[in-house]
């Protein structure tokens, strides 16, 4: 956490800024949909059900996978970190797909403990981009996929 001038002075000198700004989220707040959402939701509440169905589809004649290069490991990170709150939405949630049956625990390498599976957009970096922190970096990405 910086301050008002700290920032300044950063900005200033050149630094790499990034600025972020808390929002406080009230979950028991309820917003009005708007009249023409709701005519929609309305007309179409057939195809929209309020909750997901307990079971999957009907199997597909063919069954998809993605095939990976011999030999090939992904990159040795670890695992994003998460706040507690998160943390504990992402359980239930994981809990209440496995137990509807929507997903099962994975037996492919990727799943195991050492190896996280991680989606990248692969580019050159910029002359200036090589000198950046791990952290710089990454955010970079964040943003670069954002763009996309």
């Amino acid at each position: 956490m910086v301050s008002a001038l700290q920032l300044r002075d950063g900005l200033r000198h050149g630094h790499t800024t990034y600025v972020a700004a808390l929002i406080e989220t009230k979950p028991d707040v309820f917003y009005e949909v708007p009249d023409t959402v709701g005519k929609v939701l309305d007309e179409f509440k057939d195809t929209m059900p309020p909750e997901l169905p307990k079971e999957l589809p009907p199997r597909r004649p063919c069954d998809h996978r993605i095939e990976l290069e011999p030999g090939a490991q992904p990159p040795a990170q670890p695992p994003y970190r998460m706040p507690p709150v998160e943390l504990a939405e992402l359980r239930k949630q994981l809990n209440e797909l496995l137990s509807a049956g929507l997903i099962q625990p994975s037996k492919a390498p990727y799943g195991s403990p050492d190896k996280h599976p991680i989606a990248f957009e692969s580019q050159k970096l910029k002359d200036a981009e090589t000198r950046y922190s791990t952290h710089e970096k990454e955010m970079t990405a964040v943003i670069h996929c954002l763009e996309m």
